[in-house]
């Protein structure tokens, strides 16, 4: 089995995206940060460029972002994706509540999921000591989101 450990913030959305999370009833949705209130979405085509990841590798999407422990968050990226491409979302990681670095949330899945094959983490964080992951690491600069480049890297990767 092939893994896309994806993280969502500053990677299928950047500091100036418009788009919004919304509830159910298209209300906007308010994602408390450490600084203000703020509220991202998704861009369109980071979006294609994750549905260009999953065609042309077949892998299965495990959340790592801290998107995976909102419900309103998780709905919203299916709603976004669609019915195909939502069902490749087969799992997340721990939320270890800051306990342990996603890194080694990242590491635990794979301790307990020995049918993987290969596996890519992308994920812009540059303080959750995913450098230890070395090439199996694709990373998008913060405030940026993922560009052709990375879409490129994990589809090589993942092939």
């Amino acid at each position: 089995m092939k893994i896309l450990f994806l993280d969502v913030d500053d990677v299928l959305n950047h500091y100036g995206t418009e788009d919004r999370v919304k509830h159910n009833d298209g209300s906007p949705y308010y994602i408390l940060s450490t600084t203000d209130k703020t509220y991202r979405g998704l861009d369109e085509f980071r979006l294609r460029y994750l549905h260009e990841i999953i065609s042309k590798t077949s892998c299965k999407i495990v959340m790592c972002s801290s998107w995976r422990t909102d419900t309103i968050c998780m709905d919203y990226i299916k709603k976004r994706l669609g019915k195909e491409l939502s069902a490749q979302i087969i799992d997340s990681t721990i939320d270890s509540q800051g306990k342990l670095s996603r890194a080694d949330e990242i590491r635990d899945w794979l301790s307990k999921n020995a049918d993987v094959e290969k596996f890519v983490v992308l994920d812009d964080s540059d303080w959750n000591d995913l450098d230890g992951f070395g090439e199996f690491w694709v990373h998008p600069e913060t405030f940026n989101g993922m560009d052709e480049s990375h879409r490129d890297a994990v589809i090589k990767k993942l092939s």
